[in-house]
């Protein structure tokens, strides 16, 4: 039990370790983005773009990422592609940012997380990838949807993911990716049923 719980330790650390800005190796980051319109009610959304220009980008990105940019609210769209090797580059993006707006009816979280995560579960084997929710997680699904309702949507579905609050308007939530996450373990399972202090696993 001991060594399962070092295990999963080790994953989560090495997980934070791996997008530090020591980080050499390229990696792809999906930023998906709620548009909603309680996102522009309470300012969030014009915090969340600053946040992304001035911080996240500025400090986390280097030369050779790809960042893939989604926003969502009813329905999940992708609104960029890039990667980012230059600082034109990044101005590009910036100005994507600049014009989005937050202006969608019926919150979809679910959907988004759902659409985006298959997607980067299929383009990004082997590679560093990323999977960034930015929400104030106000679920208010059309009655089509799977994920139909007003509710608390992180108390019934991101038991597993990690969200971090940026005031009390807006919150980013690292997603996890479950066949990236499924091939670190057993890598690291591997490394340490190898190394010669544990002989016995």
């Amino acid at each position: 039990m001991k060594k399962i719980i070092f295990l999963i330790s080790l994953i989560f650390i090495l997980a934070g370790m791996s997008f530090a800005t020591e980080r050499t190796e390229g990696a792809t980051f999906y930023i998906v983005i709620d548009k909603s319109i309680s996102m522009e009610e309470s300012g969030a959304f014009e915090q969340v773009k600053s946040w992304l220009t001035t911080d996240f980008i500025p400090k986390k990105i280097i030369a050779g990422d790809r960042l893939v940019l989604y926003t969502f609210y009813g329905r999940t769209e992708k609104v960029a592609d890039i990667i980012l090797n230059t600082d034109s580059d990044k101005s590009k993006l910036y100005e994507i940012l600049d014009i989005l707006k937050a202006d969608g009816k019926f919150t979809d979280i679910g959907l988004a997380v759902e659409t985006v995560r298959r997607v980067a579960a299929k383009e990004s084997p082997g590679r560093l990838t990323s999977m960034i929710v930015i929400t104030d997680l106000k679920q208010e699904a059309d009655f089509s949807s799977p994920f139909a309702g007003v509710y608390a949507f992180q108390n019934r579905y991101m038991k597993y993911d990690k969200i971090t609050s940026h005031g009390r308007d807006w919150y980013e939530i690292s997603v996890r990716i479950p066949p990236e996450a499924d091939a670190m373990a057993k890598q690291l399972y591997a490394i340490i049923a190898n190394s010669p202090a544990n002989r016995d696993l």
